[in-house]
């Protein structure tokens, strides 16, 4: 061990140290100083403080800007693949789209479809060459936006004033029905973009394991089809899913039952005027009933026996008649129809 050669220094309290003489200061200058040593850490706190509520403020204004308004611009996509299920695996996929909001604005949703059962697509591989597939258009920017609004909107404040408008009277009103009674029950809170073909085929299989009518159900479809067809349209849609869903072999029709001459005199003799001439003239012509509650003199001609049908009334209303709407037909034109002769006893 080493030898320690010196004793440690010793502090000596009596000893005498040597002073410096400090020049006095100011009361003046002493009240500055203290001020100046006070108030600078409040500042420095204050000015760190408004610095981070500023940057917070930033940060919180531009993430609300991103969330608003930022909408990733159309780009190639792989999308996402994973497997789900025990006992019967399935490939889902997903990925993103742009949706046009119901406010009209732009954004981006994330979407996913079944691809298949593992066994069927067994490798990854195969189910990422049909997500290509399936995302194709969409890669290429040829797939226009969808639309999130519903279909209850959409018929309220678009359909019903473009496209219902410009129907006859008596069409809209059995639109109107058919809409209050099947379509807007099953379809009206769902969004436009997801309603599909599977959807709209499910919806006709329901109406008729319900007992509707052939026709009921074939009615339904032509007014949800017509609401899709203004929504593609209107560029809410890329395409109308209800085209192409299949209906059953229509049953036979009941066969109409048809007046012979001796029933049809008995009826006139117990008719008075001016309903007997109107029973004779709708049975020899086959008018319909709007037809013939709208015709004017000026329509009959006496000379030739011919009625010129130009006009039809609903509730009271005039409008033009079904006939005008075959104008391919070589004896109609676009807006009249002359019926056969008329009977005698009407020219009479």
């Amino acid at each position: 061990m080493g030898v320690r050669t010196h004793a440690p220094r010793m502090c000596n309290p009596t000893s005498t140290h040597q002073t410096r003489k400090v020049p006095a200061v100011s009361t003046s200058r002493h009240q500055e100083l203290f001020a100046r040593c006070a108030v600078a850490p409040c500042r420095l706190a204050l000015n760190t403080m408004t610095t981070g509520a500023t940057l917070q403020t930033e940060k919180a204004r531009r993430a609300t800007r991103e969330r608003m308004w930022t909408v990733a611009r159309r780009r190639y996509q792989s999308g996402c693949l994973f497997k789900r299920g025990k006992r019967r695996k399935v490939w889902i996929a997903r990925w993103r789209e742009d949706v046009i909001r119901p406010d009209g604005s732009l954004g981006r949703i994330q979407r996913s479809i079944v691809l298949g059962l593992v066994s069927e697509i067994p490798t990854r591989r195969q189910a990422q060459m049909q997500l290509d597939q399936h995302l194709q258009m969409l890669s290429q920017g040829q797939q226009r936006p969808q639309a999130t609004k519903h279909l209850q909107d959409f018929v309220d404040c678009e359909w019903t004033s473009l496209v219902l408008s410009t129907l006859k009277l008596s069409t809209q009103r059995g639109y109107r029905m058919v809409l209050r009674k099947h379509v807007l029950p099953c379809f009206g809170q769902r969004r436009l973009c997801d309603i599909t073909k599977m959807d709209i085929q499910q919806f006709v299989a329901d109406k008729f394991r319900q007992g509707r009518a052939w026709q009921t159900v074939r009615n339904a479809w032509i007014v949800l089809s017509s609401v899709l067809d203004a929504a593609v349209d209107y560029g809410y849609l890329n395409s109308n899913p209800a085209r192409g869903v299949k209906f059953p072999l229509q049953g036979r029709r009941k066969e109409p039952r048809i007046l012979n001459a001796e029933a049809l005199a008995k009826l006139l003799a117990q008719l008075r005027e001016p309903y007997r001439s109107m029973v004779i003239l709708a049975a020899s012509t086959g008018l319909r009933v709007g037809e013939l509650l709208a015709l004017r003199w000026k329509m009959v001609n006496l000379s030739e026996g011919t009625i010129r049908i130009s006009e039809s009334v609903f509730h009271g209303q005039g409008q033009m008649p079904k006939r005008a709407q075959y104008s391919h037909h070589p004896n109609w034109s676009a807006d009249t129809h002359t019926v056969g002769r008329a009977p005698q006893e009407v020219c009479r």
